[in-house]
């Protein structure tokens, strides 16, 4: 997504999307319109045949409001013009931040993310 590109996420509405290439997003981004990063989740699931390490990269003047989750992907956030901005979370396999760039972590992601800290409930041996 370049140029005047953007995804607006329309307040009252939660959105996930899953990708398992790479992402270029430069621009006006992706914008929440209620600016809470909870109600868009971006996860990179690792490509069935991986041919290069797969990115995530997030430039220009963009302004997103998300949690990116995307822990095999190289991610990178650059800034330019005025400066690009993230309200949310950023992981991926390495982060770099570069150029006029802000970083913004909700609280509230931490509370809402997805689970993680599975337990078994029970089991049972299949002895056949």
């Amino acid at each position: 997504m370049t140029g005047n590109g953007q995804i607006t996420v329309a307040p009252g509405v939660k959105a996930t999307i899953y990708f398992d290439g790479n992402v270029n997003i430069e621009g006006n981004g992706i914008i929440s319109a209620s600016n809470q990063p909870g109600n868009l989740l971006l996860y990179g699931v690792q490509p069935a045949i991986e041919e290069s390490a797969p990115y995530v990269k997030l430039g220009g003047n963009g302004a997103i409001s998300a949690a990116i989750y995307a822990p095999g992907h190289d991610v990178t956030v650059k800034g330019g013009g005025s400066g690009g901005e993230v309200l949310g979370s950023v992981v991926g396999k390495t982060v770099t931040m570069n150029g006029v760039t802000k970083l913004h972590y909700d609280e509230a992601l931490g509370l809402a993310g997805p689970v993680n800290n599975y337990e078994i409930a029970s089991w049972f041996e299949d002895t056949r």
